[in-house]
């Protein structure tokens, strides 16, 4: 069963990888041959991968703490224009377009302009707050922040001559570095080895892990945040006098000035897809593996073995309906009824 697929691709980021600790892995083999086949069938065609953990030792009691820590941030994002060059640009092209004519008299120009495009006000200033200075957002920073990482991990190990034991902990909180995204995981282990009789041996090997995925809608959508982000006019507010956010009756980032049949319009608004939606992936896994090996006589022994692997993946989206996007029919606006 795939577990990466849901809802068109909208949906989960389980990775059953991720349930292990890395520091649990004492080694990994791939099987490639007839032999994987036989024993996984048909999903064995692209190989398997076989993860052995580690287990205790016999007279080696030990105790190991692991930690770091981490910082994250966008690099080369691209340079984009802020609210004054944005405005002399926007009516720049504007001029030219119904001018017909290039810039400097180059030769791209067909000298037949449109004059329906206005001469002047493609683009402009406006003051919501009304502070007497025009708005200027700069949206990466309102999308993108400095990352964090922590994790730490602790394990215990030994054993006696009858028995051994691995022990081990782990915990993750990582806050992306796109806003609201971060997540937190955790995971424990514990493999026995019991030798009661030189004739038997028996061990268990059992994880549990949860992880919540705080995720954000960003992909190639035009609703995501870091595609709104690079789109969106950067002469409009993010905030109205009230504190709400600066939309338009569509549910769209609010035009502000801008003459929004010659400037691009109906973008998602970056800070308010980050805040208004939730795209949470919350997932629990046991998986359990036990066996017993019975040695009657040299040279001959018998082995059977159990195991149980229960995951639970729970996908959890919410769009807010007071912005344009997953949460609202296409080709709708707000409907509001009063009793």
């Amino acid at each position: 069963e795939n577990n990466n697929v849901f809802n068109g691709g909208n949906g989960t980021r389980y990775n059953p990888l991720a349930d292990i600790n890395p520091n649990d892995i004492e080694s990994v083999e791939v099987l490639k041959d007839a032999s994987a086949a036989a024993i996984y069938g048909s999903r064995a065609a692209n190989g398997v991968l076989i993860i052995n953990t580690k287990r205790g030792r016999s007279g080696q009691n030990r105790v190991s703490f692991n930690s770091y820590l981490g910082i994250q941030n966008a690099v080369r994002l691209p340079r984009l224009l802020y609210g004054d060059d944005f405005n002399i640009i926007s009516n720049e092209k504007a001029f030219y377009a119904r001018e017909g004519s290039s810039i400097n008299g180059g030769s791209a120009g067909n000298g037949v302009g449109n004059l329906s495009i206005p001469a002047v006000g493609i683009a402009g200033n406006v003051d919501v707050n009304n502070d007497g200075q025009p708005d200027r957002t700069d949206w990466l920073k309102e999308v993108f922040r400095q990352g964090t990482l922590q994790n730490y991990q602790l394990s215990l190990s030994g054993g006696t001559d009858k028995a051994t034991y691995y022990a081990s902990g782990d915990w993750t909180d990582q806050k992306g570095i796109i806003v609201n995204n971060r997540l937190r995981r955790g995971t424990f282990r514990l493999n026995i080895d019991v030798t009661p009789k030189p004739w038997l041996k028996a061990g268990l090997s059992t994880s549990y892990s949860k992880a919540l995925n705080n995720g954000v809608l960003t992909d190639s959508y035009l609703a995501g945040a870091t595609v709104s982000g690079y789109n969106a006019p950067p002469n409009v507010p993010i905030y109205n006098p009230d504190g709400t956010y600066y939309l338009n009756p569509a549910g769209n980032l609010g035009n502000g000035a801008n003459n929004i049949s010659y400037v691009a319009s109906n973008y998602n608004h970056p800070a308010a897809v980050l805040a208004l939606q939730r795209n949470d992936n919350t997932s629990q896994r046991i998986l359990t593996n036990g066996y017993l090996t019975a040695i009657p006589f040299k040279g001959f022994s018998l082995t059977t073995r159990y195991g149980i692997d229960y995951t639970q993946n729970f996908e959890d989206q919410y769009s807010d309906p007071t912005i344009s996007g997953l949460g609202r029919a296409y080709g709708q606006g707000l409907e509001r009824e009063d009793n």
